[in-house]
């Protein structure tokens, strides 16, 4: 598959096209969280299930900003590709390294500090706190290849290409499936298999990135001038970036909230939560995707200055998002509240009642 260039040719197939493997990769990151899920739930039972439930929003917090600042970086990275202007292309490559591997150092030094203090504001039960920090430790650990595979997709995605991320996400995610099966299954690793299976599988996807990135794009491999510190890079990349960020962030402390009140109620409601929230994602995921792709439209073609392209593609991509909207509401009313009972124990009516009722 070629990469698509979204400065040229018919705007709804543009957006479609780049979309869909986007749409794909959230569907399976979705896809092996919601195994995680269920290999926890089935084999460590409702309560190791509540236990990464009640931590769930810190890990979307994390999520929720690695991903706005990784797209925010590689939006300036397609506004130069769109423009031809291959050296600074290769300057914001650079600078997008930087900036992001910073983030992730900052993010995880952070995340240490105030673990504790989250889960005390979330109200995390006694009786699952041993447990969900453990996970969530992990987590943060490797909070570096989180944003890692996020840098190098979207810097694959800014010169076009939206397809190999996704292979290299779906590897990782089988991988993932398969360890998390085996570290709980087998080896009795509990939650803590779980996290590290995670971990192994996300760093897997950021070597393929990378080794991918420096075989077939020579454009992007960088040395010494290019790896030199510029004000005017990094003003460019965190005026786009910062927003996106907390834009993302704030969406995902929404969730932290939530999750805070759902923890007061005790490992029932958390479970519920927890399972419902997979299902709800996955009817969200298709408007991520055009919403991600429309940015890197909007970017590369406000580089090449064709400001009347982004103007129709702006209203193709609110008319599909409306469409997909529909879709996902009668999807998640009428399947979404029988696939509860997948996450869970067979006779705990009250984590099937508490779920249908979220949903």
């Amino acid at each position: 598959m070629k990469n698509t260039d979204l400065i040229h040719g018919s705007i709804m197939k543009s957006i479609i096209v780049f979309s869909i493997p986007l749409f794909i990769s959230y569907l399976f990151q979705t896809f092996y969280n919601t195994a995680d899920t269920f290999i926890i739930g089935r084999f460590l039972g409702d309560t190791s299930l509540a236990a990464i439930g009640s931590v769930g929003a810190i890990y979307e917090l994390l999520i929720g900003f690695a991903n706005g600042i990784g797209t925010g970086l590689t939006l300036v990275t397609s506004r130069y590709f769109g423009s031809g202007d291959r050296k600074l292309l290769r300057k914001s490559v650079a600078g997008t390294l930087m900036i992001g591997f910073f983030f992730a150092i900052v993010i995880a030094f952070f995340g240490y500090v105030l673990i504790d203090p989250l889960m005390s504001i979330l109200k995390t039960p006694e009786d699952i706190y041993f447990e969900a920090r453990s996970y969530i430790v992990i987590i943060i650990s490797y909070s570096v290849f989180i944003f890692a595979y996020n840098l190098f997709s979207g810097v694959l995605r800014a010169v076009g290409d939206s397809f190999r991320p996704l292979v290299f996400l779906i590897i990782s995610s089988l991988i993932n499936i398969v360890l998390n099966f085996v570290f709980i299954n087998n080896f009795k690793w509990g939650v803590v298999g779980s996290a590290l299976g995670t971990l192994v599988a996300n760093t897997i996807s950021v070597i393929l990135c990378y080794i991918y990135m420096w075989k077939k794009f020579p454009l992007l491999r960088l040395d010494r001038r290019f790896m030199k510190f510029s004000w005017q890079i990094m003003r460019d990349h965190l005026n786009i970036a910062v927003p996106m960020a907390l834009q993302f962030s704030i969406l995902s402390f929404s969730i932290l909230i939530v999750q805070g009140v759902c923890n007061s109620f005790g490992p029932s409601v958390i479970a519920a939560f927890a399972a419902a929230l997979r299902i709800e994602q996955m009817a969200t995921q298709p408007l991520m995707a055009i919403g991600l792709a429309m940015a890197t439209f909007s970017a590369q073609n406000w580089g090449a200055s064709l400001l009347s392209r982004i103007r129709r593609g702006a209203k193709y991509a609110f008319l599909i998002s409306t469409g997909l909207s529909v879709f996902g509401f009668f999807l998640m009313r009428e399947v979404g509240e029988n696939m509860i009972g997948i996450f869970v124990n067979d006779g705990n009516n009250d984590i099937l009642r508490i779920g249908k009722e979220y949903l």
